[in-house]
Parts: structure tokens; C-alpha cells; sequence
């Protein structure tokens, strides 16, 4: 079974369909395990979040990002007025988009955010949106510690025989290239936002065996 990774989609739904059509996914065969940040910046926040419940029906693992969570509590705390935040972090289209729904349609998006998972681990691959605090448990660390962690995760040594598969930060903001980073220092975590959203590429990471391929559209 191949073990397929995307991350940081940000609403370019178009994209990642001609993603899913160039790896061939097949959902009986293959599993599909999605990052989040599926939403903001991108011009298809809100398909993107009800095709990849469509996806998630279908047996594919999706993990919350920050983006989500950040979606979340500005619609939960009537924060949309904070322009600041909207403007830095793109979530304008969004609630746009988000406010044009049926009411029964909101609900719907706000169950989805809820029921998306925060970490996922397979044999000796952890899978995160942000990172981890590799100075706990795995089980200790917190909610931001998955979806907002950064250079203090990427920069120092991992679990013991674990790889993370994470996104959230940029391969360019890592390595300055659009590619898959790959840890060659520690060789325990494996970065898969390439920035498609700025310009630069949306990857998938197969793994097989062990071995690894990568796609980008």
C-alpha cells in the first residue's frame, strides 16, 4: 500500500485535483494522508474543505491545521473585524465564502474542522501539520505544538527512530527551494510545504516500502 502525503493545499482545489490525478490515487489501494491547511489565501477555501470530506469518506486521514483553527476561532469569537489578522494571514475569501452558506451548509464546515485529526502515526512515521515537542511524549504534546510549531521542531533532533512528515512552514523558508526537504542533518523529519499558495510547488510525498517519490504540480 503506498502512503500518500500532501500538505497545504490553501484553497487551490484546481491544483489539487490535478495532483490526485497525476499520482493516480486510487482510495482502494492507496493512503491518502492530507496535512490541513486546506483553507485561506487560495480562491476555493470552502470547496476545498467539502472535497476533502468527500476525500475523508472515502478512507483518506485529514489532519487540522493552523489555518483551520485560526478559521475557527475567528467565526467562534466574532473576531472577523480584526483586520490585522485577516489581512497577515488571508482568511478574507474565507469568510467570504463562508458567510454565503446556508446555515445548515456552516454547520457543516465547523463539523468537519472538529472531527479533523491532529497527529497521525504509522509504524515509524509521524504525521503532523506543524511539528512536535520532541522534549515530551508524543502523547504530552499539546494541540499547538502540532499545528504551530516551527524552527525550534525543524532545527533540533526528533523522536528516536521516528520520522515526522510535516508542513506548515515552507521548504523555502527551510532550505530556500520549492522541493520535499528532506533532514539531512538528523535525518528524522521530512518537510512537505513547498509553497504552492506563493507560487512555488504543491507536492506529494509517496512512500512505498520505505522508499520514497515525489510529485509536485
Amino acid at each position: 500500500m503506498r502512503i500518500l502525503c500532501i500538505s497545504d493545499i490553501h484553497g487551490e482545489l484546481d491544483k489539487f485535483k490535478l495532483l490526485l490525478n497525476k499520482i493516480k490515487y486510487d482510495n482502494t489501494k492507496d493512503k491518502l494522508i492530507l496535512l490541513g491547511d486546506y483553507i485561506d489565501r487560495g480562491y476555493k477555501s470552502i470547496e476545498t474543505l467539502f472535497f476533502v470530506n468527500d476525500l475523508i469518506k472515502k478512507g483518506a486521514i485529514a489532519l487540522l491545521g493552523n489555518h483551520e483553527e485560526m478559521f475557527k476561532f475567528l467565526i467562534n469569537n466574532n473576531a472577523v473585524n480584526n483586520r490585522n489578522i485577516i489581512k497577515q494571514n488571508g482568511n478574507e475569501s474565507t469568510i467570504k465564502q463562508y458567510n454565503l452558506l446556508t446555515d445548515y451548509k456552516k454547520k457543516k464546515i465547523i463539523n468537519i474542522i472538529d472531527n479533523l485529526y491532529i497527529n497521525y502515526v504509522i509504524d515509524k512515521y509521524i504525521f503532523v501539520h506543524a511539528g512536535v515537542n520532541a522534549s515530551v511524549d508524543l502523547i504530552y504534546n499539546t494541540k499547538d505544538d502540532f499545528i504551530w510549531s516551527r524552527d525550534n521542531f525543524i532545527f533540533s533532533k526528533s523522536y528516536k527512530n521516528k520520522i515526522v512528515i510535516f508542513g506548515h512552514t515552507p521548504t523555502k523558508c527551510i532550505n530556500d527551494k520549492d522541493t520535499i526537504y528532506f533532514d539531512d542533518i538528523y535525518k528524522d523529519k521530512i518537510g512537505i510545504d513547498c509553497g504552492s499558495v506563493f507560487g512555488y510547488n504543491l507536492a506529494c510525498l509517496e512512500i512505498n516500502n520505505n522508499k520514497y517519490k515525489e510529485y509536485y504540480v
